[in-house]
């Protein structure tokens, strides 16, 4: 059996809904599958753009290290209702709450704002068998490759290595 894979990403509002056979592009061209999958583009709360607060996707601008909103001085922001560019997950807002309190209070105080927040998050991925990765990340550094736990620290084997040994799976070779 032959399978086709391809990959690839859109803008959003390019994709017209599929017809089963193929995607229909809005420029008339048709780009043929056997799976579709499609992911909407993310949007904010619409309450924050009814009031004004939100962009045209319903997040409210806001400074990266600060917090602050953008257009409003005394508004502080954190969590999914940012539109900075981290995860949209609570251990982010965990990680916002110190910097978004000590700005809040500077604030009150008259004191100049500090660039805290690195955009900080981490993030649990389930691997099976009742494990899970945890990977950490910032606005300056990605997930990074390398041994585990720690690159360049711990026992120095791969992730692969530290998988095989950490989820028992019947006939399976070791990685080489």
């Amino acid at each position: 059996m032959k399978v086709r894979v391809s990959v690839f990403s859109l803008p959003p509002a390019r994709v017209a809904p599929p017809t089963g056979a193929g995607a229909p592009l809005v420029d008339d061209r048709e780009v043929p599958y056997d799976l579709l999958v499609s992911i909407p583009t993310h949007k904010g709360a619409a309450f924050l753009g009814a009031s004004g607060l939100g962009n045209e996707l319903d997040f409210v601008p806001t400074e990266r290290h600060t917090l602050r909103a953008k257009k409003h001085e005394d508004v502080f922001v954190l969590g999914d209702a940012t539109d900075l560019p981290s995860s949209k997950a609570g251990s982010v807002a965990h990680f916002q709450r110190e910097v978004l309190v000590a700005n809040l209070l500077r604030t009150i105080r008259g004191e100049a704002l500090e660039g805290g927040f690195n955009g900080h998050a981490n993030c649990f991925i389930e691997s099976g068998f009742g494990r899970a990765l945890l990977i950490d990340f910032n606005y300056d550094v990605e997930p990074l490759p390398g041994r585990f736990p720690i690159p360049g620290i711990g026992r120095g084997i791969s992730l692969r290595q530290w998988l095989w040994e950490n989820h028992p799976v019947v006939k399976r070779e070791p990685p080489k």
